[in-house]
C-alpha cells in the first residue's frame, strides 16, 4: 500500500502456514471505534471489539468494632459479626470478597467454634466455612481472613455476612475479640 505522498505499508505472510494450509481473513466493514482492537472468532472473521475483564468497578468497606454477646451453652448458636451490601453494575461482573474476623473461645470441656460466610443474610448461600476447635479447660484466639470471588449474576444489591458459631457438649462461650475491629471489603470486577 503506497502513501499519498510517499512511502509504503506491507501486509507479509509468515514464511509458512501450519500444516501448508491457506488462510483467510476477512476485514470489519468499518472502523472501531477508539480503545477498540482488532479480534478474531477463529473462524478467519476479524472484528473490533472491546476489549476488557478485571477492572475495578467499584467497592464497599465495611468496619465494627468487637462485639460483646457471647455465644454461650444457654443463648443463640450463631450470630452475625459483620455485613456489608454491595450492586453489581453488570451480570457479568464478579465479586471479590475480603474479610478478617478474630475469635475467643473458652470451654470447660471439648468445645467446637465456627465461622462462616454467606452470600446474603446469615443462613443465605455459605460461601466458606471454618471451624475452630478446642480442648477442655483451655482458651483459643483464632484469626480467620477468608476471601472467595463470587459470581452472583445479577444487577440487584447483594448483601455479604460474616458469622460466627458454637456447637459443644460442654460448657462453652464463644466471642469476637473485644480489643478488635473487623473488616468487609467487597470489591466488583469487571467480568
Amino acid at each position: 500500500l503506497n502513501g499519498s505522498s510517499s512511502g509504503s505499508v506491507s501486509i507479509d505472510a509468515p514464511a509458512s502456514t501450519t500444516s501448508g494450509a491457506d488462510i483467510t481473513f476477512n476485514l470489519p466493514v468499518a472502523d472501531g471505534s477508539s480503545g477498540q482492537a482488532l479480534t478474531t472468532n477463529a473462524s478467519g472473521q476479524l472484528a473490533f471489539s472491546t476489549i476488557g475483564g478485571g477492572k475495578v468497578l467499584q467497592y464497599v468497606y465495611e468496619t465494627v468494632s468487637a462485639g460483646t454477646t457471647d455465644l454461650t451453652t444457654s443463648g443463640s448458636t450463631e450470630l452475625e459479626v459483620i455485613d456489608a451490601t454491595i450492586t453489581p453494575s453488570a451480570t457479568s461482573s464478579k465479586i471479590l470478597v475480603l474479610g478478617h474476623l478474630i475469635l475467643d473461645v473458652t470451654a470447660s470441656s471439648n468445645a467446637l467454634g465456627y465461622v462462616r460466610l454467606f452470600r446474603g443474610a446469615m443462613g443465605g448461600t455459605q460461601l466458606q466455612h471454618s471451624t475452630q476447635g478446642i480442648m477442655t479447660g483451655t482458651n483459643f484466639n483464632g484469626e480467620w481472613n477468608p476471601w472467595v470471588i463470587d459470581s452472583p449474576s445479577t444487577t440487584s444489591a447483594q448483601e455479604y455476612t460474616m458469622s460466627m458459631g458454637r456447637a459443644s457438649s460442654g460448657t462453652s462461650s464463644m466471642s469476637t475479640e473485644n480489643s478488635s475491629h473487623y473488616h468487609l471489603l467487597l470489591v466488583e470486577l469487571e467480568g
